[in-house]
């Protein structure tokens, strides 16, 4: 809407010219003659005199002598018609405040805003950043200890596979032939001899007694095995001793065997850490 007395542009809203301070709904509209119409009117009648009269406008004088000065546009409230102070833009008579923004100083809290809200962006970034930095380190530890665990796993396997190997041998072992026996002139001390594997001079006895004589050999099961015999004499008349040799864990059986007759019987050693 636009004011009825100074036509300035004015709010909806408004009650009273911001910059006229009139009344809108309720004060008449008083029509000012001009300067101009005046100055007319004034030199009209001095036309009609009969001596001419030269006039020089105060316009004039003061653009020659003085700088004009700039005349400051006074603004009213749109509330109650009040005069706004030019210098803290408030209401003289009932306070309302008004902002005027000039655009230098929006063009400065623009940019404080736009710099702010990058650095709290670049701040939510490192956190974020850090975050999932923690995040793959726990899963890198997490992932790390699993590992140890499974290679924990595999060697329990691994040994129990032994075991399992070490026990079939063993039932093997037992469940075929003559074990430590064959007769009366040919056997040993001991059937089954449990030895370390960093265990030295292990010993047994074996007898061995022909009336003509006769030669013992012996075999092994399986074809690398954990432990050998050695034969203490390399000839004897009843009995002599044999010492264990042990290599690695595991069950290994020997075979003991002759040149008189057929008779065989096996000593089965167990070697352990």
């Amino acid at each position: 809407m636009n004011c009825p007395k100074c036509n300035s542009i004015l709010p909806d809203d408004s009650e009273f010219c911001q910059f006229c301070g009139t009344k809108i709904e309720s004060e008449p509209i008083i029509n000012v003659p001009t300067r101009q119409a005046a100055n007319r009117e004034e030199t009209a009648k001095q036309e009609s005199t009969s001596a001419p009269v030269f006039i020089v406008s105060s316009n004039t004088n003061q653009a020659t002598h003085e700088p004009e000065q700039k005349s400051v546009k006074e603004q009213h409230c749109k509330k109650c018609g009040g005069l706004i102070d030019n210098e803290t833009k408030r209401c003289i008579s009932c306070g309302k405040q008004y902002f005027k923004f000039r655009p230098l100083v929006l063009a400065i809290i623009l940019l404080a805003v736009f710099f702010v809200a990058s650095a709290g962006l670049n701040v939510y970034q490192y956190y974020i950043a850090q975050e999932n930095s923690s995040k793959i380190s726990s899963l890198e530890s997490t992932v790390s200890s699993q590992k140890s665990k499974i290679s924990s796993l595999n060697s329990q396997v691994d040994k129990n596979k032994d075991k399992a190997e070490s026990y079939d041998d063993l039932i093997s072992a037992l469940s075929t032939g003559n074990l430590g026996y064959a007769a009366n002139n040919f056997q040993s001390s001991e059937s089954v001899i449990v030895v370390s594997k960093n265990q030295k001079n292990r010993k047994f006895t074996l007898t061995a007694n022909w009336s003509n004589g006769g030669t013992v050999s012996t075999s092994y099961s399986p074809s690398l095995p954990c432990a050998y015999v050695s034969f203490d004499n390399n000839e004897w008349n009843t009995s002599t001793t044999m010492t264990i040799e042990p290599y690695r864990t595991g069950i290994t059986t020997v075979t003991f065997s002759n040149d008189v007759d057929s008779k065989t019987f096996k000593v089965i050693i167990i070697v352990t850490d």
